[in-house]
């Protein structure tokens, strides 16, 4: 063979490989083809109807992994079986779709995304809403079930409370109360929330009262304002809205027998009533999983007895620019379990104010804390600043157990950096344990505070803090 011809057959050979090499692989067409799908029914938890004429509510994405198992690329057909009309919505690998004809290259997979917005029912309470993906390959059907409940609600959005026909009665335990931007209960109205109302707020949500608030849990049934994502995994996530807020012309607010958990600032509370009176009275209330504070005042006068104040990323409670404080029975806790807890949780100043001309604005301070245990991770879990120009009287720290550094409040049968020996803080239970220091430390005091957060009964010899150890 001479060189020309030999060169000739290695450029045919060549080619033939590179002609091979590029040549796509057949579909695998047998009738006894099966997909590899990682899950047969895909689980979703309660998430609210649609919203009409707003944000629709949605539930998480989830997701499923379909394989092909075999050396060759297969073809099969993804759709959702309620079609357009369904209240589920696919991705299939980027693309959103309801209804594809997909080709799975040889043994590979793809992912598929799934997400819902329920349509509203006209049954009340939960209900049921189902689905399938349907998979047709080589003529073999597979499905994937798609299950969760829906629940319709009461909607608002950047609204505004109307009191034109008086006060306004929320009582409807079936259907939850969501909030979308803001809800404000303006000037001169009053908001009643019956015992058993769910409260929800989305993302960026904000509850403000400019007028009153009277919220009338009870122990059986409280009142519970929290984020509007259902899902067990949002359970303890702070941040899901921004909280309640009482502005200053808000006026003789009452919490008694609510939760409000997994926000920004749960309550804050602006500035000091007219005429002297309380402007938040809050008893037998449980305020959790706040990123930034639980209680907030702005010279303020706030009155709480029974309350759990836990769990938060900065303050547990601040009394700022002075006001008027008084807690009896309540245990103020947080500890690095969520967050990272790197500065005291319990504060008190009387720092001057300064408005927008420049004035400076001084106001007094005065607290009275009873039976309380304020309790934390850090060795200072307590901070006062009084080098503002208004006068700090009375000021009463009794029979307490602190976290503190600052022996000055190792009086009045205070106990000092005695762990309070919590059930379990790590799961936010701050029940006492049977060897608890709380137990039957406490002052009797008047008025009589005669049950517990939980409306139990205190005996003669009350425990310290929000819980009576039950034996």
């Amino acid at each position: 063979m001479n060189v020309t011809l030999r060169y000739f057959f290695f450029i045919s050979f060549g080619f033939a490989l590179f002609i091979t090499s590029c040549r796509k692989d057949g579909l695998y067409e047998s009738s006894d083809a099966v997909l590899q799908i990682s899950e047969d029914t895909v689980y979703f938890d309660t998430v609210f109807t649609q919203l009409g004429g707003g944000p629709e509510p949605r539930s998480v994405n989830k997701r499923i992994v379909v394989r092909n198992p075999y050396s060759q690329s297969i073809k099969t057909r993804i759709r959702i079986e309620g079609g357009n009309e369904s209240p589920w919505r696919i991705n299939v690998d980027g693309i959103p779709t309801s209804d594809t004809e997909y080709e799975i290259l040889p043994e590979d997979s793809i992912y598929i995304f799934i997400e819902l917005s329920a349509k509203p029912n006209p049954i009340a309470g939960p209900f049921f809403v189902t689905d399938r993906i349907l998979f047709a390959t080589n003529g073999n059907q597979q499905d994937v079930d798609l299950v969760t409940w829906g629940v319709d609600a009461h909607y608002f959005r950047a609204d505004t409370i109307d009191c034109s026909l008086g006060d306004v009665v929320w009582n409807d335990v079936v259907k939850p109360y969501v909030i979308y931007d803001y809800l404000f209960v303006p000037p001169g109205c009053k908001l009643i929330i019956e015992e058993g109302v769910k409260v929800h707020s989305a993302v960026g949500g904000y509850f403000i009262v400019g007028g009153t608030m009277e919220v009338r849990g009870t122990k059986e049934n409280p009142v519970v304002f929290q984020g509007a994502r259902l899902e067990s995994a949002y359970q303890n996530t702070a941040s899901q809205w921004i909280g309640i807020r009482f502005f200053p012309s808000s006026t003789n607010n009452i919490m008694r027998y609510a939760e409000v958990k997994n926000a920004i600032i749960g309550v804050e509370v602006d500035s000091l009533q007219a005429g002297n009176g309380t402007k938040l009275q809050i008893d037998n209330c449980i305020i959790k999983n706040m990123s930034a504070a639980g209680l907030v005042g702005y010279t303020a006068r706030i009155r709480g007895t029974n309350t759990l104040v836990a769990n938060c990323g900065q303050y547990t409670f601040i009394g700022e620019l002075g006001g008027d404080y008084s807690f009896r029975h309540c245990t103020f806790a947080t500890y690095n379990t969520t967050f990272v807890h790197t500065k005291p949780s319990f504060g008190l100043s009387n720092a001057d104010y300064e408005d927008i001309n420049g004035n400076v604005i001084s106001n007094d301070l005065a607290y009275n804390i009873q039976n309380c245990i304020i309790y934390g991770s850090l060795d200072e879990e307590m901070v006062f600043f009084e080098g503002g120009g208004g006068n700090i009287q009375p000021r009463t720290i009794q029979n307490c157990i602190l976290k503190t550094e600052m022996g000055n409040l190792n009086t009045n049968d205070n106990i000092l950096n005695r762990d309070p020996r919590f059930k379990n803080y790590r799961e936010l239970n701050f029940e006492l344990d049977t060897l608890s220091p709380a137990i039957d430390a406490g002052a009797l005091l008047f008025p009589v505070v005669n049950i517990d957060l939980t409306g139990e009964p205190r005996d003669l010899s009350p425990d310290i803090g929000a819980y009576e150890r039950k034996e």
